[in-house]
């Protein structure tokens, strides 16, 4: 493997272990950006106190954030996204695979305003409009065929501030990297509220001859505001797309050929494990049937 596989590999690989999260890697956001005007309209003290009367602040957007894409209760809650993996070359692109795509997390408070999320993350790949798991893939851009491995489970801890401002990623041992990371902007439609939280990762190898790793996670939620402003409502209800651009992993055996790895899936957070897809739940179960016994396990401690 040359030093720019290696490189490559070992970004991927961290990025393969969080990509449920970032559903959400999308889901790992920061700041925000100024709402529109529209949404300035103040609700009663009764149902949404002081904290959420008004989106344009980013406190309160960093609030309705947390309540669609994690919760304000400790309780194991679930997002699932399914979508189709792309190979583009120019303005072209060519299905690959199905997306399954599984992440199960709790929140909790820690104090000085902070909340932490305990999670971990399961993705599996099917050939397109089958169920069967992806063990090979034959890739059309180099004529190669290529094995498929799946990251084993991994819990990762993530802290916010309530403040609107978040953590950054930390780079790759040999790595020059930036992480950007926003909340916003948030539109309302009557009662839809619709909150975007996107991730963009630029890693330059610090060695001769390496590739540059560029990621760029895109996500919008999509909930109730009436849900979303009530207090009593702990975990609301949220729909989830997301898209990432990003160049190709090494694992993918590309070479000298120029494009871009992109996903489009759409998805729901739940808080019940049976109501994740059923066809995520028997490639779970099947690839790893500890886990899978009792998933929560995973994030105790």
């Amino acid at each position: 493997m040359s030093t720019s596989d290696t490189f490559r590999s070992a970004v991927d690989l961290d990025r393969r272990h969080c990509l449920g999260a970032a559903l959400a890697l999308g889901a790992v956001a920061a700041s925000g950006e100024t709402a529109p005007a529209s949404l300035a309209g103040k609700v009663g003290p009764e149902r949404a106190g002081p904290e959420l009367a008004d989106l344009r602040d980013p406190r309160q957007r960093s609030l309705a954030f947390r309540k669609l894409a994690w919760s304000m209760d400790e309780g194991l809650s679930f997002w699932w996204l399914r979508g189709v993996r792309y190979g583009m070359r120019g303005s072209v692109a060519t299905p690959f695979w199905d997306m399954h795509v599984g992440l199960w997390f709790r929140t909790r408070d820690i104090g000085n305003d902070t909340y932490e999320v305990l999670r971990a993350g399961a993705n599996f790949y099917t050939p397109l409009g089958e169920s069967a798991l992806l063990e090979q893939f034959a890739n059309p851009f180099t004529g190669q065929t290529v094995p498929v491995r799946y990251a084993t489970p991994r819990i990762a801890k993530q802290t916010y501030a309530m403040d609107g401002s978040g953590p950054t990623r930390e780079a790759a041992a040999g790595v020059n990297g930036t992480t950007v990371s926003t909340i916003g902007p948030a539109w309302l439609e009557g009662d839809e509220l619709a909150i975007q939280g996107d991730v963009v990762i630029r890693n330059e190898p610090s060695a001769p001859g390496q590739r540059p790793f560029n990621v760029n996670d895109w996500s919008t939620y999509v909930g109730s505001w009436r849900e979303v402003r009530d207090p009593a409502n702990r975990n609301p209800a949220a729909a989830q797309t997301f898209t990432d651009v990003l160049d190709f992993p090494a694992w993918l055996q590309m070479g000298d050929t120029q494009g871009t790895f992109v996903s489009r899936c759409y998805g729901r957070k739940v808080t019940r494990y049976e109501d994740m897809p059923a066809i995520w739940r028997r490639h779970f179960e099947a690839r790893f049937p500890d886990i899978a016994r009792n998933p929560a396990a995973m994030l105790k401690g």
